[in-house]
């Protein structure tokens, strides 16, 4: 067989027969003025195909969603098609996905009791106003790298069960008993939740009533994936922070055909990727850690806290990175918005800055830094889901949280029998040829 040849590329410039890597207002202008398909996400054009100006197909991809210098984007696309000549990398996600699609999908079957009940980082405002002392300001280093590492359980093994002690994701209805649980538990208030095993030991959950459970017979050993993407790739740590969202996008991006400029044919591509399973572990591991601390800390953003107390510092993945040190305190004014006391400019991880944080800070940033996280979603939402989904989607969380009959809603009649429970999670073959929709 013949070797495969690495793909043509370019960045910055046009070339036929191949791949060119251009901002996403060059894009733009193909798109009006050219005729071919194209694939759209979070309303931005992330590839189009259409024929050059010799006559040969050519492709465009979009260099800004790397959001990095040419060199990197260079070096770290001439490190992918080293692995796998035949498919240029859209971003840096691409990168760990190539060496974890061999690991299987998860079944419609799975993903689908979770839904849209996926919640993201923890970010809270514990202390607001003015916190005075040496505090301190440390980050995980990979985090979401380090909770893959620990395993992920094996798509081909999940099962159903209501056992809370076996290794699982449960709607259940309990009362968590510690202080401070992290987004979105409440403490000491019984109430529906959806908690992995490890998170009902680990904040201490009165179990009630077991609505529904997804469980596994097998553990994947992730660690040797992540492992290859650090020594294949200079730029890993871009790598291993980007994939977490492919695992919990509820749809793909959306393709279609244009001509000059007009859309001729639009359809929404399934996300293939999609484990929700996956999606939650992770994400709760990296509460877990963070709550590890969470006594001394004023403030938390997903997998990094300020906080009194000196913590114990490393390179490996999970291990704590200080990053800055504010010897006279910060002023916290809400989840993602602080700053420095000694400096007038906002120290911003995402949201919107209220009028009175606004007001008192003059140095903040462009206007695009003022658009809150809610305000991204819906036009998420708005080019990709449609106006039916967004709607839905605004359902409050705690609402949503409280009924798990919302959930009920989305699946099949069957599953809602306590007979296709099999406690002891063994094969059923009977049971699992009639849970829903493969």
């Amino acid at each position: 067989m013949a070797e495969s040849r690495p793909r043509k590329y370019a960045i910055g410039r046009l070339i036929d027969n191949g791949i060119s890597y251009v901002p996403d207002r060059f894009m733009v202008d193909s798109f009006k003025h050219q005729s071919g398909r194209f694939w759209l996400y979070r309303k931005h054009l992330s590839t189009i195909t259409f024929r050059g100006v010799c006559g040969e197909a050519a492709r465009e991809k979009n260099f800004d969603r790397f959001k990095a210098s040419e060199e990197e984007v260079g070096r770290f696309i001439e490190e992918f098609l080293s692995t796998d000549p035949e498919n240029a990398p859209s971003n840096f996600s691409d990168g760990f996905h190539r060496f974890f699609g061999g690991y299987g999908r998860a079944s419609g079957t799975s993903n689908a009791f979770l839904g849209r009940r996926i919640t993201g980082g923890w970010q809270s405002a514990i202390e607001r106003g003015h916190v005075k002392g040496h505090l301190r300001k440390y980050d995980l280093n990979s985090a979401y790298a380090w909770s893959a590492s620990l395993g992920l359980p094996d798509p081909k093994t999940f099962c159903l069960s209501r056992d809370v002690a076996r290794p699982g994701i449960y709607v259940l209805r309990g009362v968590v008993n510690c202080d401070r649980p992290p987004f979105p538990l409440t403490p000491g208030i019984e109430r529906w939740m959806i908690l992995s095993d490890e998170e009902v030991k680990r904040y201490n959950v009165d179990v009630r009533e077991v609505w529904w459970g997804q469980s596994w017979r097998n553990v994947l050993d992730t660690r040797s994936a992540i492992d290859a993407v650090r020594d294949k790739f200079t730029d890993w740590k871009r790598v291993l922070r980007s994939f977490w969202g492919g695992w919990a996008a509820r749809t793909g991006p959306t393709s279609g055909t244009f001509d000059d400029g007009k859309i001729v044919k639009r359809w929404q591509l399934p996300n293939h990727s999609r484990n929700y399973i996956w999606a939650h572990l992770i994400m709760s591991r990296v509460k877990s850690r963070v709550y590890d601390v969470i006594k001394d800390a004023c403030y938390v953003f997903v997998d990094s806290v300020i906080t009194r107390k000196t913590l114990t510092t490393g390179t490996n993945i999970g291990d704590w990175k200080l990053e800055k040190e504010y010897p006279e305190g910060v002023v916290i004014f809400q989840a993602g918005v602080y700053r420095d006391m000694l400096s007038k400019k906002l120290e911003k991880h995402s949201g919107r800055v209220s009028d009175s944080a606004y007001k008192e800070n003059t140095v903040y940033g462009t206007e695009g830094d003022r658009i809150s996280r809610e305000e991204n979603q819906a036009s998420e939402r708005e080019a990709i889901c449609g106006e039916s989904e967004r709607n839905s989607a605004n359902e409050p969380a705690s609402e949503s949280a409280n009924k798990p009959t919302s959930i009920c809603r989305k699946l099949p009649r069957i599953w809602r029998q306590s007979s296709i429970f099999d406690e002891d999670c063994g094969p059923r073959k009977e049971t699992q040829g009639n849970v829903g929709p493969t």
